[in-house]
């Protein structure tokens, strides 16, 4: 008798578990993947950060770089592209990192400013090949860490950092596999969907069906492609009527997919500022940012597009996509926004044609 009625319970809550997960047209509908993370916030365990990052931490010395070995079908393109790649990178986190010590040097106490400073060195610039961009790397740094010893903050206007400024805008053009950029290259969504205009009309209108209807066309859709796309306007439609969470869910396995299509990019934007302003952060420039975290994603579709690359060399898009993801900056807290860091800049660009509305 016992047993059968272990059975049943069992049973009962197979049965219950099953009800409860949530689904839309008979398709399961992902969850948040990081609620351990929030659900750890609430806890006395601090040491249950993502990425090893409380959100406020120097993180220069702890860059995640892209590495030759990760891409199979290796020439000098690709080399240079991951060299490229690697700078940016460095020069992106460091200027966050000196952003970050602008703000709170006059609250911290002299032993962790020299910690900075030491933070600054140990950066792993070997990762750059190309020595120009190396050695002017190294000079920005190597300033900001004796400075930081002096009590100093180093500012734009310093001469080192407006010559790296000007390598690294430049930089780019040095790469030879740029030249082959198309200036008129560019993804046209309504070659992939027929309907493409009028769902995004509908999107635009605030059609009250409409983000349910892509939700379900987002999670059904077997082609990657055309996924995306209805991704890229299910975000949209969310920013109306939001839950930012399922917005996540729903854009992560996409971006952790492997599998290329341009808008990956856009997407990631989009999850990563869904992520910052509305769940792990906020829009202060006091808010925690995890920078490492959202590049470790960054890092994961930038191997995605130099794949894609090696197998399709005439692909000018990609190289567009490579450039634009790899400049795009870490969020910062000297941001240019008036009020916040600049993940409210990302977050109107992004949404540019709803704000009007």
């Amino acid at each position: 008798m016992k047993t059968l009625i272990t059975i049943l319970a069992l049973l009962f809550w197979v049965t219950c578990s099953k009800a409860q997960t949530p689904s839309i047209g008979g398709i399961e509908i992902p969850e948040f993947p990081y609620q351990s993370y929030l659900d750890s916030l609430n806890t006395e365990n601090e040491s249950l950060t993502i990425k090893g990052d409380n959100g406020f931490s120097f993180i220069s010395d702890k860059i995640a770089f892209l590495m030759p070995d990760e891409i199979g079908n290796r020439n000098t393109r690709i080399d240079s592209l991951i060299d490229f790649y690697n700078a940016v990178i460095i020069y992106n986190t460091s200027s966050y990192d000196i952003g970050a010590i602008a703000r709170y040097i006059s609250d911290t106490d002299s032993s962790q400013v020299l910690l900075w400073a030491d933070a600054f060195r140990q950066i792993n610039f070997s990762m750059v090949k190309d020595p120009g961009i190396r050695n002017a790397l190294k000079g920005v740094c190597e300033i900001t860490a004796e400075n930081l010893k002096q009590g100093i903050i180093v500012r734009n206007s310093n001469e080192v950092i407006r010559k790296c400024n000007k390598l690294m805008n430049g930089y780019y053009e040095q790469i030879s596999c740029f030249g082959q950029l198309d200036p008129d290259a560019g993804f046209n969504p309504e070659e992939i969907i027929d309907d493409y205009a009028d769902i995004h009309k509908a999107v635009i209108n605030d059609d009250l069906n409409i983000k349910d209807d892509l939700l379900y066309k987002t999670l059904q859709e077997k082609d990657f492609v055309r996924k995306c796309v209805y991704a890229r306007e299910f975000a949209y439609a969310n920013y109306r009527n939001p839950d930012y969470k399922l917005l996540v869910a729903v854009l992560d396995p996409i971006l952790k997919s492997g599998e290329y299509s341009p808008l990956l990019t856009e997407l990631w934007l989009m999850w990563r500022t869904a992520l910052q302003i509305y769940i792990l952060g906020g829009r202060s420039n006091d808010s925690c940012i995890y920078n490492l975290f959202y590049n470790d994603m960054r890092n994961l579709i930038a191997l995605t597009y130099l794949r894609h690359f090696a197998q399709n060399p005439d692909d000018s898009i990609v190289l567009h996509l490579f450039t634009e993801l790899a400049y795009a900056p870490n969020i910062v807290r000297n941001s240019p926004c008036l009020f916040g860091n600049n993940a409210n800049l990302d977050d109107m660009q992004l949404y540019y044609e709803l704000w009007g509305e």
